[in-house]
């Protein structure tokens, strides 16, 4: 759906050569269609490419989007002419009693600056309870979000010692695990500060990664998944491959169960990359024997124990890659099949869950010769490419929104003959 912005901004024709639908207000306002309003205070010093990125965003999304850009009065940025702002940007005093959906509040270069000392402080504090009453939902990014924190929640911003490379969040709906990347050695003050934080909240716990080495708390937890007729432990850690939505997940899981086709007991599943068992685990009861690969050691790990804790008896797992285990079915040994003697089962079902580039043709050709494939992607291009070449005939599938307000999807396909 188109995006309208003011006429004759410059940013437009960017848009227009990037295939961006964008509208003028002439247009706009023939049309019977009620846009979401999107109010856009800009900080940044160089205002046309600020405005370009965000429009280039906001207008991806299906609903037609109004675009209104503020700016600070009681501030006169120096690297944009001040004709510019009068012709394109409104303040406060302009749209005081207008209602907008959202508002987002940009960063600013002024991070290490204290609150009170920035020269508009004051008007955006003033801007911000405005839009209690006349915006719907906020946005803030980056310097925009300390704003957020600092005014909604008192939170005050601290400069940290060491760089902070990456932050990455595991949450299993009981306990958060949260791991802070950092370049440089941490130190026992650093341990102290941390479980601090873990004594006062209790629910998570933080990793330390650096160099190689691992700092704080296990990064390693169990998570109870509850499914419609059962529950299962699973085993996993900051760095596994896991599926990221624990909301979503067992409904992946569910409408798999539900679906698949079982001729008798003597059915076997073959699973490739099979990570730490997310799918391992719960289908091992639908099946005589489940011969699972994954050429990740530590999930390989996570897998055995969790195999151990929830007393499955009928699942084999090696540590082989996709073409590895194409290998070993065409007669190569590998030391780590650990004497499991792959000619002793007939496995009519297999399950692919590969990474975003899809399946490989020799995975492809080896995966046409069983009677049912259950296949998982998050990248929907590679999926229907391999559909095609696969030749089957869709019984059942899904999309899960796991990736939400993206424009990312997991699709399960189950395919049969």
């Amino acid at each position: 759906m188109p995006i309208k912005i003011p006429d004759n901004l410059p940013a437009r024709e960017s848009l227009l050569s990037e295939a961006v639908d964008v509208i003028n207000s002439s247009y706009a306002e023939r049309q019977d269609i009620r846009p979401l309003k999107f109010l856009l205070l800009n900080l940044m010093p160089k205002k046309v490419p600020t405005e370009i990125q965000f429009a280039r965003l906001i207008g991806a999304s299906p609903l037609q989007i109004e675009l209104t850009l503020m700016t600070t009065k009681s501030y006169q940025p120096k690297n944009t002419n001040q004709d510019y702002l009068i012709q394109f940007y409104k303040t406060l005093d302009d749209i005081r009693h207008d209602f907008f959906d959202v508002l987002i509040v940009t960063g600013a270069p002024i991070e290490t600056l204290p609150f009170k000392d920035v020269n508009y402080w004051d008007e955006l504090c003033d801007i911000i309870n405005w839009s209690k009453s006349n915006v719907f939902r906020r946005l803030g990014i980056c310097w925009g979000s300390q704003v957020f924190l600092k005014i909604f929640y008192d939170v005050e911003k601290h400069i940290l010692k060491n760089k902070l490379f990456g932050i990455n969040y595991r949450s299993n709906n009981v306990t958060t695990i949260c791991t802070l990347i950092y370049h440089k050695p941490l130190d026992e003050k650093w341990l102290l500060e941390i479980k601090n934080i873990e004594d006062k909240y209790k629910n998570i716990f933080f990793v330390g990664r650096s160099k190689g080495k691992i700092y704080g708390s296990s990064n390693e937890y169990w998570s109870n998944v509850k499914l419609s007729n059962e529950t299962f432990w699973i085993k996993q850690d900051d760095e596994s491959f896991f599926q990221p939505n624990f909301y979503l997940m067992p409904r992946m899981i569910n409408f798999i169960c539900k679906n698949l086709s079982i001729k008798n007991q003597s059915s076997n599943l073959l699973e490739l990359y099979c990570g730490c068992g997310t799918f391992t685990l719960p289908l091992s009861i639908y099946f005589n024997h489940v011969f699972a690969t994954e050429n990740n050691r530590k999930a390989i790990r996570h897998l055995h124990s969790s195999i151990k804790k929830n007393n499955l008896k009928n699942i084999n797992i090696a540590r082989l890659s996709d073409l590895e285990t194409i290998e070993a079915f065409g007669g190569k040994t590998f030391r780590r099949l650990n004497n499991f003697d792959l000619k002793l089962y007939k496995f009519d079902t297999i399950l692919v869950d590969p990474p975003r580039s899809g399946l490989s043709p020799e995975s492809i050709d080896f995966i046409k010769k069983f009677e049912q494939i259950i296949y998982i992607s998050c990248n929907s291009e590679t999926f229907f490419r391999d559909l095609k070449l696969l030749n089957k005939k869709i019984i059942k599938s899904a999309i899960f929104d796991q990736f939400v307000n993206t424009q990312h999807i997991e699709l399960i396909g189950i395919l049969n003959d």
